[in-house]
């Protein structure tokens, strides 16, 4: 590309603030150098550098920009290739672009753009920049026009050491083998390489930060572990990120670390954490979801709305998935189900599928939910059983029949075994083998003479609505008034796993079966994670109490006469329960909180002659003052009697989250707390 030429006039030094530095610590959490880009300030003077040295002469052959673009290009350029000092000039319409001096901005754009150019900008310059130490100098023509900047900055690597890594790179991935396999295999392939390659060091002043290291040298700190493993899953064509933060597994220290995509979702990554001295492969902080990435804390930038949005981050760790195909006699086991019954392994004439599971395991209640849901779990031809494989009665046989059926035993639950109607197994598999794929699994082994028609879902209630979904209304002839007669039967939502122990299937089964919840009409549907809206709540309040006659008034302008929260909203003020807005309204379609639905129980209990004297403190928890203060007894209360528990913040504190949006199952673990508290 050609340039412009200028000729230089006079001089004005600048100088930068000061930039990220190097630490050192006893633990493997060596400072990132992030490659912050802070503003300039003018000095007074003429003829300095901003380190007091005099300033080199400026050449005439300075490229000129008047398109940012192009300005942007140019720098990318140089900084790919190490330059140490570059120099460029602008009009002063360029000097300031969105509030930045031009030449930070451009520095700054240059680590920013992920994925534009190749795999060597964006997170790979800012993983490998260590500061722009000054700029030099800048030179203004008045007479013409033109501001000239000089760029001199400081790299983790140089020139040569990043040649090294280019020719060295290509040789690494092409010995691992990674042709033809997936993308999870190539990330872990990536991790395991760069675990037992690199060895963790502080040698060096910029050195041990750079890919340079880690890669050729083999030593190197946190930074240089994120790099190379960013570095070597884009040259596979692996999405990644470079992150710098902190680390908080001694104290809060400077760490980086990386997250990677994987089937459209992101997962944390830190080959740093799973370096260990001896051997043993560790896998402690390889794809974890950030809820289970305990002991890091990303940079603000890395964790705003907008990050989040761009890269969504997988609700669990991801969990590799062995299935093994097999044609084995079925081992004869007597296991106990997760409600408690007992069952045989043996198939009687048509397929069976054993889940056999962790309760407290996110993959497993996950995967349960969507079988649940699943068209080919309601087609039915098979029995099906869930199995606590954890419980202290229960682990032991379920080893050793999983140890007898040839399935692997290994950290990931859950485990689902699949046997033909002639008592075949035929498939096993272990971790988050999603739904869909057991259904086309089960078409291969479901029972291929007619079948008998699937059972029925049964409607919940005789009523076409009385529990509405979020946001809607049921018919106008829907009272709502009766009470549900409850049908016998299999388990009704199929959006709710059926197992002892899972909070929501114990919460929802309490007040769907004393017939104050339902599911939402016309479907198998219980909606655990929708919002519940006040006029709902104040309906289950009403069935609570028995449903008692009442004459319609207009207390509240949304609440119409007729409607199937009407009377519930009416005797509920009538007792003092409810109040409405200023403007004379009930606000029926608003999503109930955390808080209302505490200060509702705490004046039902109160006025149903229940005690409610019983408060706890609220100091252990973190937003307490968040709470408002007209329901600071009723959440003590709450607190105290089991109806609120803490929200994990991820540091091992808790918050009441008295003003979020109560969800569905939310309210009837919360109902039926309230309910055993006062021996309901």
């Amino acid at each position: 590309m050609k340039y412009g030429k200028i000729r230089a006039r006079f001089i004005l030094a600048l100088t930068v603030c000061g930039l990220s530095g190097i630490g050192s610590t006893s633990v493997k959490a060596s400072e990132p150098l992030d490659g912050a880009v802070e503003e300039l300030s003018i000095e007074e003077g003429m003829g300095t550098t901003g380190d007091g040295q005099d300033a080199s002469p400026i050449s005439e052959d300075v490229p000129f920009f008047t398109d940012y673009s192009l300005l942007l290009e140019y720098v990318r350029e140089q900084m790919v290739n190490r330059s140490a000092e570059f120099r460029f000039s602008v009009p002063y319409s360029m000097t300031t672009v969105d509030g930045w001096i031009v030449h930070n901005k451009v520095v700054a754009d240059c680590m920013n753009q992920i994925y534009s150019i190749s795999n060597k900008d964006g997170d790979y310059l800012r993983s490998n920049y260590v500061k722009t130490k000054w700029t030099g100098a800048r030179e203004s023509d008045v007479e013409n026009d033109i501001d000239t900047f000089v760029i001199r900055n400081i790299y983790t690597s140089t020139a040569e050491e990043e040649a090294q890594v280019d020719a060295m790179l290509p040789e690494v991935l092409s010995s691992l083998g990674l042709e033809g396999k997936s993308d999870y295999e190539k990330i872990k392939i990536i991790h395991d390489w760069i675990v037992k390659h690199v060895t963790y060091t502080q040698t060096g002043e910029y050195g041990c930060h750079s890919t340079y290291a880690a890669l050729v040298k083999g030593e190197a700190v946190c930074q240089g572990y994120a790099s190379l493993f960013y570095r070597m899953c884009r040259e596979v064509g692996i999405n990644a990120r470079y992150i710098p933060g902190y680390s908080f597994v001694i104290s809060r220290t400077p760490h980086a670390w990386n997250l990677v995509e994987l089937e459209g979702k992101w997962y944390e990554v830190d080959c740093t954490a799973d370096d260990h001295d001896d051997d043993v492969d560790y896998y402690s902080s390889f794809l974890k979801s950030q809820e289970d990435f305990l002991f890091c804390e990303r940079n603000s930038q890395y964790n705003t709305p907008e990050f989040h949005e761009a890269h969504p981050m997988a609700e669990i760790s991801y969990e590799a998935v062995t299935v093994k195909e097999t044609d084995s006699a079925n081992p004869s086991f007597t296991l106990t189900a997760a409600d408690g019954s007992r069952i045989s392994t043996t198939a009687e004439g048509q397929p069976k599928v054993l889940f056999l599971m962790d309760p407290d395991n996110g993959r497993s209640t996950s995967l349960l939910k969507d079988m649940m849901a699943s068209e080919w779990m309601a087609a039915g031809g098979f029995d099906f059983h869930a199995v606590d494989g954890t419980a202290a009665d229960a682990a032991s046989a379920v080893e050793e029949y999983c140890r007898v059926a040839g399935l692997e035993i290994t950290d990931f639950f859950p485990y689902v075994v699949i046997i033909d109607q002639e008592n075949k197994v035929r498939q096993v598999s272990s971790g988050f083998y999603k739904a869909e794929e057991l259904g086309k699994a089960m078409e291969k082994y479901r029972h291929t003479s007619p079948q008998q028609p699937a059972d029925p879902v049964p409607d919940p209630s005789p009523d076409p609505e009385p529990t509405p979904a979020p946001g809607t209304e049921p018919t106008d002839g829907d009272t709502g008034n009766r009470m549900p007669q409850q049908p016998a039967g299999k388990w009704p939502f199929t959006d709710v796993a059926q197992f002892k122990g899972f909070w929501k299937y114990d919460a929802i089964s309490v007040v769907y079966e004393k017939g104050l919840m339902n599911g939402l009409s016309g479907s198998s549907l219980f909606d655990p994670d929708g919002n519940l809206t006040r006029a709902m709540f104040a309906t289950i309040l009403y069935r609570m109490a028995g449903q008692p006659e009442v004459i319609y008034s207009s207390r509240f302008s949304d609440v119409l006469s007729g409607k199937w929260y009407s009377d519930a909203i009416l005797w509920a003020s009538a007792e003092g329960i409810v109040e409405g807005y200023s403007d004379g309204s009930y606000g029926i379609h608003d999503d109930i909180t955390r808080e209302q639905i505490a200060k509702m129980l705490y004046l039902y209990g109160s006025r149903q002659g229940y005690d409610v004297s019983r408060t706890v403190s609220l100091e252990p928890f973190t937003d307490t003052r968040q709470v408002s203060s007209w329901a600071a007894v009723p959440i003590q209360w709450a607190a105290g009697a089991g109806m609120i528990g803490g929200k994990p913040n991820g540091d091992g504190t808790f918050r009441l989250d008295p003003k979020g949006e109560a969800t569905r199952a939310e309210c009837a673990k919360m109902v039926g707390q309230f309910l055993k508290s006062v021996g309901e």
